[in-house]
């Protein structure tokens, strides 16, 4: 009986560990706002293991840690534990390794199967800019078509300047910047599918199984190139972060580049490494995207 009892004991022990776990410390007075799925949130954290030992602080950086919460950016400990969270609030997480670095860990700092201490404090909630329509902002006449003009005109405001980008891509060994003028003569060669100088939206439903296509073929192997230069650098690199590559670059691309343009710089000087790492490497994969020419086109036009 007493070897039974002790049992049961340790299947609920073993449940709540496997669980996440929040305690909130304090609440401000008033609360205008919680947080939500799609928010963009500022947020001060340190990061400890179970025996005490801290791997990560925004506080030892002095500058607030910002994601977008419920994209998949952050662990899914994050994801989950600080939703209806109010301004000034502060928590407690503690993280079973399912909903934070799992099996494998987090290279030399994170062992396999830890479980992690959040103490957390939101410092400010901001809502993600609705997606735009970039196919309407080429097609400045509004004839639900897009002639070369109005495709190159786009791509050239969104291409470097040529001695720029010849300098990005020399410093990180990405592809040399074509002519925008070439560029749109190559995406015509494959999306004016009718050959009308013109290319519509009901040709564009077929762009997404070319970016796989083209992704798994050269987006991949340049991803895989920098994330072990990266690591050779002795950057903090998780597995995860290279055995997802697909999921992290198409949420990049949706989550981050609001204007399409770039990512605020800040954001990569400020962030944890391993958030380093993942906007660089988009950086990176920007600079190549440029070059692939319909894959850009279909990225840009993406609604």
């Amino acid at each position: 009986m007493k070897f039974l009892l002790i049992s049961c004991l340790f299947i609920v022990a073993s449940t709540f560990a496997d669980e996440l776990k929040v305690d909130v410390i304090s609440v401000p007075d008033e609360c205008e706002s919680k947080s939500k799925n799609g928010d963009i949130l500022s947020m001060h954290y340190t990061g400890t293991l179970l025996d005490g030992t801290k791997f990560d602080s925004s506080l030892d950086r002095n500058q607030p840690f910002q994601f977008q919460i419920g994209a998949g950016q952050v662990i899914k400990g994050w994801d989950q534990g600080l939703l209806d969270m109010c301004i000034g609030e502060k928590r407690k997480l503690t993280i079973p390794a399912e909903l934070g670095y799992g099996d494998k860990g987090a290279g030399n700092i994170i062992p396999g199967g830890a479980t992690l201490l959040f103490d957390v404090e939101l410092m400010g909630i901001n809502q993600a800019p609705p997606p735009q329509n970039v196919f309407k902002q080429i097609d400045i006449d509004s004839d639900n078509q897009l002639s070369k003009e109005e495709v190159a005109d786009y791509i050239k405001k969104h291409i470097p300047p040529t001695d720029k980008a010849e300098e990005v891509a020399a410093e990180e060994g990405a592809p040399q910047q074509q002519d925008p003028l070439k560029i749109t003569e190559e995406i015509f060669q494959h999306e004016d599918h009718d050959r009308d100088g013109y290319i519509s939206l009901l040709y564009l439903s077929r762009c997404d199984s070319r970016i796989e296509a083209n992704y798994l073929k050269e987006v991949r192997g340049f991803f895989d190139r920098q994330i072990n230069k990266l690591k050779g650098d002795g950057a903090f690199i998780t597995d995860k972060i290279g055995d997802e590559h697909d999921r992290l670059v198409e949420q990049i691309f949706e989550s981050e580049d609001k204007n399409k343009d770039a990512i605020d710089v800040n954001l990569v000087e400020e962030a944890t490494i391993a958030i380093k790492t993942f906007h660089l490497i988009y950086s990176y994969v920007q600079q190549l995207e440029m070059q692939l020419n319909w894959f850009l086109f279909c990225i840009l036009t993406k609604i």
